[in-house]
């Protein structure tokens, strides 16, 4: 029988064994999945958005190798650096992490931190070893995804407490963004930038104070320009004032706040103050209450500046505020209306009843106008030519009130003292010029010509020669009366009979002469002259018949008028 043919029961049974188990080997493609898998899934949610800034340039931008740091921790890194459409400027693409998605507000500033020197110092020095970076600095708010990069780093970080402030001033100086701000010397703060204020006549500078100094600052609080080195003159003494070396090259800005102002209320954020020019003008500014005047000068104002000091006898009590140029139609006159502003708190006013200047300032500056208060024009410095106003008291001028201005009542002014003198000159050329120059040198040749005549004329050659025959007589006489007193006193006689008909011919002869001539001048000078010595001969003569002895006492002594 065949295998096939036989019985089932005969047939061999399969015994089955148990089954293999779960290599190991399995586990490490399936770990590596699982961390592949958990990184993927990390790295799309560190995932931030996708910005774009946009630069002037890409110097030291370099696409997959340059980050996006904040306070040196890295928040995000180029991916793109390319060109606009027109070339002008870099754009670079940044993939920012996702821990930084909430401070991408639109105020959110980037720039690219690189070496720099500036006014506050040297900065960014370690990119010299690590390479620039795209700087940010995070401001919470919406998320944006453009932005214009800084050229510059901004002045304050978004983390500096510190509280905002306005400086209006006509000059900026050298003050710029990041110039320091000093109190006492410490820097407290630092210039955030300046711009035109609407009128366009003064600068809004933006002065940030860092906490805790800016509760210091108050409505009382003076600021100054403490940029470069000033020297001036204080007692007669020079005084050389420097701030600090960083203000000298970079420029700055001071503050204080005196003993009244610590008692005013604490400043606001964008509380506007004055910048002064300097730390003396700060302090003059102490002088609050101030009341303003306007003068009309008659001369060039050349010279004549915004901020030139108003004097009063040498002491400055005010400044120059506004220089105008205006036209009159009804005059059809051009004029230079000028302000000037009085420091009320300057003047102490004693032996009266009134406290307080400021109550009643016009009323006082009336009286003294009408006393002869008067406003002039006045070199401050010969060398500049730079001019001041000066208030002088001149007792001759008109008894005349203040004017009426409209807005400031007008105090009169004076022509400066070269206008005067110029003035002068002008009259008397004038003067010159109006003299009949002609006619007078008629006259001159008319008196010449009568002069010569006359003294050819007989009767003028005779009275000299009877004159001088009786100044021969006198000489005779006056040593004849050394010997004999008695035929001198007969000589005086004499010569007092002569002398007196020398002096009828003399009168006789002056009504030939012509009036006011020379001549005339000079025989009336004559006549004088010989009528005083007739007179001295008459006393002689009486007192020797009176006192004949007196030649012999060698003294003659009338009452002063002889003496030997």
């Amino acid at each position: 029988m065949s295998f096939l043919d036989g019985d089932d029961d005969d047939l061999p049974e399969a015994k089955g064994g148990r089954g293999r188990r779960f290599s190991l080997v399995w586990l490490v493609p399936i770990v590596a999945l699982a961390v592949a898998g958990y990184l993927g899934w990390r790295t799309v949610s560190d995932q931030g958005p996708r910005i774009t800034v946009t630069f002037d340039t890409g110097d030291g931008l370099e696409a997959g190798q340059t980050q996006v740091k904040h306070k040196d921790v890295a928040l995000g890194s180029v991916e793109s650096v390319t060109l606009t459409d027109d070339l002008q400027d870099v754009v670079v693409g940044i993939s920012m992490n996702a821990e930084a998605e909430d401070f991408l507000g639109p105020e959110t500033q980037f720039w690219v931190e690189r070496p720099r020197i500036g006014p506050s110092g040297v900065s960014g020095l370690g990119t010299l070893v690590s390479g620039a970076y795209v700087a940010f600095n995070p401001k919470p708010g919406k998320l944006t995804t453009t932005f214009k990069g800084l050229d510059q780093p901004p002045v304050l970080q978004s983390s500096d407490p510190g509280t905002e402030y306005l400086l209006t001033t006509s000059k900026l100086s050298s003050i710029s963004a990041g110039s320091p701000i000093f109190y006492r010397g410490i820097q407290v703060g630092e210039i955030l930038g300046y711009e035109l204020n609407k009128d366009e006549e003064d600068i809004l500078i933006h002065a940030f104070v860092r906490e805790p100094h800016d509760a210091m600052v108050r409505t009382g609080t003076r600021f100054w320009n403490a940029s470069g080195i000033a020297l001036t003159t204080e007692g007669g003494d020079f005084r050389l004032q420097i701030e600090s070396l960083q203000a000298v090259f970079a420029g700055g800005v001071a503050f204080a706040t005196g003993s009244v102002g610590k008692t005013s209320p604490l400043a606001e954020k964008g509380q506007r103050f004055r910048l002064f020019p300097n730390e003396q003008a700060a302090d003059e500014a102490g002088f609050s209450r101030r009341r303003r005047f306007l003068l009309f000068f008659p001369d060039n104002v050349s010279g004549l500046e915004r901020g030139a000091p108003v004097m009063l006898r040498g002491m400055k009590i005010g400044e120059v505020v506004s220089i105008r140029l205006e036209f009159d139609v009804k005059s059809n006159q051009v004029l230079i209306p000028v302000v000037i502003e009085i420091e009320a708190d300057r003047f102490k006013v004693v032996g009266g009843d009134i406290k307080d200047i400021s109550a009643v300032p016009y009323e006082i500056a009336d009286a003294l106008v009408k006393r002869g208060l008067r406003a002039q024009l006045q070199f401050q410095n010969f060398i500049t030519g730079s001019m001041m106003v000066a208030l002088e008291f001149y007792p001759d001028e008109a008894r005349q009130g203040l004017g009426e201005g409209g807005k400031y009542p007008i105090i009169p002014t004076k022509p400066t003292a070269l206008t005067e003198v110029k003035r002068t000159v002008t009259e008397i050329l004038n003067k010159i010029a109006a003299l009949p120059f002609e006619g007078l040198m008629e006259d001159v040749r008319r008196a010449v010509r009568a002069y010569g005549a006359l003294a050819q004329s007989p009767e003028v050659l005779n009275s000299l020669k009877e004159l001088d025959s009786t100044l021969a007589s006198a000489q005779q006489l006056m040593a004849t009366a050394n010997r004999d007193i008695g035929p001198a006193l007969r000589a005086l006689r004499v010569f007092l009979s002569d002398g007196s008909q020398t002096l009828d011919k003399l009168s006789s002869v002056l009504t030939t002469v012509e009036p006011d001539s020379p001549l005339q001048r000079d025989l009336r000078q004559a006549m004088v002259e010989l009528r005083d010595a007739l007179r001295s001969v008459r006393v002689l003569a009486d007192f020797l018949e009176a006192q004949p002895d007196a030649l012999l006492r060698g003294r003659i002594d009338l009452k002063g008028d002889f003496a030997r």
